[in-house]
């Protein structure tokens, strides 16, 4: 169970450095090459329109991750139901990618400032779901000696 647990740290800290990178990418591209696009005309349309897009692709990001921890747990083998629980993570971290992506794109195109923030936003909201033993034990409902194996596995 370390292994998996080690493994599930490793993904985590891939996905947020590559965010973080290419937020970092972004923001001195912008600064030296400037907008893209003139979307002065179109500041409306073009925040409230990537904001609604980002709500919509977390909120999916974040039902297919509730579906799946339902269907898990349903298991009965607690290494099976750890190693199942990666990919609602993964599921999880993706939504948020995603997310952070498409404000990146639309800060390079637009150089709005507002969406580079949705974009930092999106960045702590991924750091702070990084996996912690209270987090997989309120995720799986485990309880008892399930729930001291996974703190042990932790430390």
């Amino acid at each position: 169970m370390k292994e998996e647990i080690r493994k599930w740290k490793v993904i985590h800290l891939a996905i947020s450095l590559g965010v973080v990178i290419l937020s970092t990418i972004a923001y001195f591209y912008h600064q030296s090459m400037g907008n893209i696009l003139d979307a002065s005309n179109h500041t409306f349309e073009w925040e409230y329109g990537t904001l609604l897009s980002l709500l919509f692709i977390l909120l999916i990001g974040q039902w297919i991750h509730r579906r799946k921890l339902v269907e898990l747990r349903t298991g009965e083998d607690l290494t099976q139901t750890i190693k199942e629980y990666r990919k609602a993570l993964i599921i999880l971290f993706a939504g948020i990618e995603a997310g952070s992506i498409i404000s990146l794109s639309a800060f390079v195109l637009t150089g709005f400032n507002n969406l580079f923030l949705y974009n930092m936003i999106f960045v702590v909201y991924l750091l702070y779901n990084r996996p912690n033993p209270m987090k997989v034990i309120n995720d799986l409902k485990l309880t008892g000696s399930d729930g001291e194996e996974v703190r042990k596995a932790f430390t």
